[in-house]
C-alpha cells in the first residue's frame, strides 16, 4: 500500500529540508543585496558632491576669501583666469621657484675652484 506520510520519489526527497540551512541562505542573500544597495547609494551620492557648482558662487566665495585676508590678489587672479578659461602667466624665467633674486654671478664649475 501507499504510505500516505512518505513522498513518491524517495530520491528527491530522501532528506528532509533543513530549516536552519535555508534561513541561513537567505540571510546571506539579503545581507549582499544590502551591501549592494548601500554601494550604489554611495555611488551615487559621491557623484552629486563632486558635481561642480555654479563657477560664478564659486567665485563669489574666492573674492570672500581675498576680502578676508586669506587669498593673496595673485592666487585669486590665477583662479579667475581659470574659471575664464585663460591660461595662466608663465612665470619670469630669471626668478627660481622659491621667489628670491636669481644671483649675478654663477658659481664656478667643480674642479675650477679658487687658487
Amino acid at each position: 500500500m501507499l504510505d500516505a506520510g512518505r513522498p513518491q520519489h524517495p530520491v528527491l526527497f530522501s532528506q528532509q529540508l533543513n530549516l536552519d540551512l535555508v534561513w541561513a541562505a537567505l540571510g546571506l542573500i539579503a545581507a549582499v543585496i544590502a551591501g549592494v544597495i548601500v554601494i550604489v547609494w554611495v555611488q551615487r551620492w559621491q557623484k552629486r558632491s563632486a558635481d561642480p557648482g555654479d563657477p560664478e558662487s564659486e567665485l563669489a566665495d574666492y573674492r570672500d576669501l581675498l576680502e578676508r585676508g586669506l587669498l593673496s590678489r595673485e592666487e585669486f587672479e590665477r583662479i579667475r583666469m581659470r574659471y575664464d578659461g585663460k591660461p595662466p602667466p608663465k612665470p619670469d624665467p630669471d626668478l627660481p621657484m622659491n621667489g628670491t633674486p636669481k644671483p649675478d654671478h654663477e658659481p664656478p664649475p667643480p674642479g675650477q675652484g679658487m687658487p
